[in-house]
């Protein structure tokens, strides 16, 4: 009899044991960090707001570093623990300046220690505007009159200076899923996401988004899940659009390791083709519809490689076009484009720098030089052979 109850216990204890398991989710932190020193400070606050009012589980942890600017009632920076229906205030940090990279890590390397996880998240909200630092910049703190500039490598050492590897680097700002930015973050994250457009001031939807890493999904599900709430929630009659304007609207879901191989094949076609088939390359970019950022110099990269396989009659052009647009496939697994006036499919991945004036190609080459992407693709030297016909 006593044998027979030891069994019992024991399989009972197995059955316990494997169903534990088979319910258990991986804990998160989320790093949401809010560089709101500027113009967006009180949206800075409604998307706390939201926040709050998602449904967080215990084993999830969101925390938030916030700077507001000179103008907010509580201008001093912040860190808040976010769960449902409160946000805990944790420091108080004082006047701070959030345009300084060494911040940006000092924030996700603190909070990675305070709150460990099996994966963390990291979110940059604030204003964006792609590598340029032209009349929008990244993370600005208009009281430092600072930001955090792309082609000096600041947002690169603010990525490469942190403990960890983050599952997911999420950009809430404008146009900053370009390829120039991802590839000063490819080797810092696994998954990067964002838009290649201007993001409506209400950005993200925290209180639909916060409760997906509840569910039972993989890093990169996590991803395109949050893509298709953002995009949906600004569609007409979303949850943050009850209007219905007509935005256009875009997304995309970056998988780090895949980009590598994609910039690698853009090296190959840059080295392979300077100096041939200029006419296929020029019409290409003339046939572009639609174009981002503020001098309106970028344009969508499956857009233009579309175009150009459809410009050449080049076999061997052909070939490697090809096989850059089964490298996007395989790099962006999330792509998300609206816009009413251009009802077409071959945007909504990243931007890529081409624009058609000569003078804005000569005045920022030199800047342009300076990214990690201009160094690992030679792209600037293709653009140069066009701009020398």
């Amino acid at each position: 009899m006593k044998r027979t109850l030891i069994i019992l216990f024991l399989t009972t204890l197995l059955l316990s044991s494997c169903d534990w398991k088979s319910k258990k989710t991986d804990k998160w932190t989320i790093l949401i960090y809010m560089a709101a020193d500027n113009s967006l400070s009180s949206n800075a606050d409604e998307d706390i707001d939201e926040m709050a009012q998602a449904d967080i589980p215990d084993n999830i942890n969101v925390i938030v570093q916030i700077d507001r600017n000179e103008y907010n009632s509580d201008p001093d920076a912040k860190r808040y623990q976010i769960s449902k229906n409160s946000k805990h205030p944790i420091d108080d940090l004082g006047e701070i300046d959030s345009g300084d990279p060494t911040v940006l890590t000092e924030f996700i390397n603190w909070g990675s220690n305070k709150y460990p996880a099996d994966k963390t998240a990291v979110i940059i909200w604030s204003h964006g505007n792609g590598w340029l630092q032209g009349y929008n910049k990244f993370c600005p703190d208009n009281q430092a009159g600072s930001s955090i500039s792309i082609v000096e490598g600041e947002l690169n050492m603010a990525m490469q200076n942190i403990n960890i590897t983050p599952e997911i680097l999420a950009f809430d700002a404008c146009n900053m899923l370009s390829v120039e930015v991802i590839s000063e973050v490819a080797k810092h994250s696994k998954y990067i996401l964002g838009s290649e457009d201007s993001i409506p001031a209400d950005g993200f939807p925290y209180d639909e988004i916060l409760p997906i890493f509840w569910e039972q999904l993989q890093t990169e599900q996590i991803c395109e899940q949050i893509i298709n709430y953002f995009v949906n929630s600004h569609m007409p009659y979303g949850s943050q659009n009850l209007y219905g304007d007509d935005r256009v609207m875009t997304g995309a879901v970056v998988k780090s390791s895949a980009f590598l191989q994609l910039e690698a094949n853009l090296k190959t076609f840059c080295d392979k083709w300077i100096g041939n088939e200029l006419d296929a390359f020029t019409e290409a970019r003339g046939k572009i519809q639609i174009e981002f950022n503020d001098l309106s110099a970028d344009i969508d990269l499956k857009d233009y490689f579309t175009r150009l396989r459809q410009a050449s009659d080049n076999n061997a052009l052909d070939e490697i076009c090809t096989t850059i647009l089964n490298n996007i496939e395989t790099c962006f697994t999330s792509q998300y484009f609206h816009n009413s006036n251009f009802p077409y499919y071959n945007a909504g991945t990243a931007t890529i720098w081409f624009p058609e004036n000569h003078d804005t190609f000569e005045d920022l080459t030199p800047l342009y030089k300076q990214l990690h992407f201009t160094k690992n693709t030679g792209w600037d030297n293709f653009l140069a052979q066009l701009f020398s016909k």
